[in-house]
């Protein structure tokens, strides 16, 4: 297997675990009552795994449009092009709307998106399409990868 798709795998393992996590939050919230130390606990997780997220991904997506993509894009095969185009044209979406999920919440305070119905609907949103997309991406583009690289 190439160096970039390993690369790419073990950036997906990282970004599903910072999913995982910030999931466990959407289901859980924060807690409520008087235990302010898991409070305080909680909030540093979920800023942690906002941040750490961010900081996994947003390399993620450059490493694919600039490595990934204009191989596949350079293909002798038409049907891996095509294919490659349509993956390429659903990941400018995603990209678009995991940037405006970050601008929208990075400047919240943690105490607010604990109570934001929003942050929650949209944060459960962004980790199912970025969970579909790594599923789609190791089953069907990175095999295609392999192909194109022969």
């Amino acid at each position: 297997m190439d160096n970039l798709i390993d690369t790419l795998k073990q950036q997906h393992w990282e970004i599903s675990s910072s999913c995982d996590a910030l999931d466990k939050f959407c289901k859980s919230g924060m807690s409520s009552g008087n235990d302010i130390e898991k409070g305080m606990s909680e909030q540093n997780n979920i800023t942690f795994h906002l941040k750490n997220l961010k900081k996994i991904l947003l390399p993620h997506l450059e490493l694919e449009d600039t490595e990934l993509y204009p191989t596949l894009l350079k293909a002798k095969d038409e049907k891996i092009r095509e294919t490659c185009e349509k993956y390429s044209n659903e990941m400018k979406l995603i990209s678009k709307r995991t940037l405006s999920f970050f601008e929208t919440y990075t400047h919240m305070k943690v105490e607010d998106l604990s109570q934001n119905e929003y942050f929650r609907l949209d944060l459960n949103t962004l980790i199912t399409i970025i969970k579909r997309r790594i599923e789609l991406e190791g089953s069907e583009l990175y095999p295609l990868y392999d192909k194109a690289k022969k």
